[in-house]
């Protein structure tokens, strides 16, 4: 049976992306983000994790969260001892990830809106 695409609940309203970065090093990371709105004025929710190549979670990392309308820096936090973050709210968008691990910097452009 054929017949048009559903819509599902939540779907456009939250992001959930892996990134496996990487680089010319064996000690790369893999990034998780999940993007969420928060209400139609309050903005949205831009939580993560980052792991270390063996799978562990990575913490203290620097997460910088750039908002591309802004032209710059929005704000930047480290990742806590399970290698999470959160940034919350950020406005609508669209935003630029940059993660510092193991010495290294790492872009990621931009973050799929919803």
């Amino acid at each position: 049976m054929t017949g048009p695409a559903l819509s599902v609940r939540g779907l456009r309203t939250r992001r959930h992306c892996v990134y496996e970065l990487e680089s010319d090093s064996a000690d790369s990371p893999a990034l998780e983000v999940m993007v969420e709105r928060l209400g139609r004025q309050e903005g949205w929710s831009v939580v993560g994790q980052v792991f270390c190549p063996s799978g562990e979670a990575w913490a203290g990392c620097a997460v910088e969260l750039c908002e591309e309308a802004a032209g710059g820096l929005s704000r930047a936090v480290r990742t806590n001892e399970w290698g999470e973050f959160a940034l919350t709210p950020a406005n609508n968008g669209p935003w630029r990830l940059g993660l510092v691990a193991g010495g290294r910097r790492y872009d990621i452009a931009p973050v799929p809106m919803p």
